[in-house]
């Protein structure tokens, strides 16, 4: 459960962040030799490892004995409420409507992967 609690903080900040850099641009501005901002690749890249590591921590929750509905329902619970706090100290703390549309959906599919893994 650790791993679970882990990978929702690093995806949170690594998602903030990662909203800070802007990847298309890295990439585009590579193919026209234009000159690249320090801090956009910092931010990109920085928010990329972290969300790595997002990743790693939870593929190593998998290995524990928690069913799959369980640990997901949990990851999108507790990323979604560490992305508020994130926003809410770092950021400018905006609930714009596709942050409410961004809940709804995922409140909406973890109720759904409850329901649909407690028929089968």
């Amino acid at each position: 459960m650790i791993f679970i609690i882990f990978a929702s903080i690093f995806a949170s900040f690594g998602t903030f962040i990662l909203r800070k850099g802007d990847l298309l641009n890295i990439i585009f501005n590579i193919f026209k030799s234009q000159p690249l901002e320090k801090d956009l690749i910092l931010f990109t890249f920085l928010g990329i490892i972290l969300n790595l590591i997002a990743i790693g921590f939870w593929q190593y929750s998998s290995r524990s004995q928690i069913p799959f509905n369980v640990s997901f329902s949990t990851y999108l619970s507790l990323t979604l409420i560490m992305g508020y706090i994130v926003d809410y100290f770092f950021g400018n703390n905006r609930f714009d409507s596709n942050l409410l549309i961004g809940v709804f959906l995922i409140v909406s599919g973890i109720i759904i992967s409850n329901k649909s893994l407690n028929f089968s």
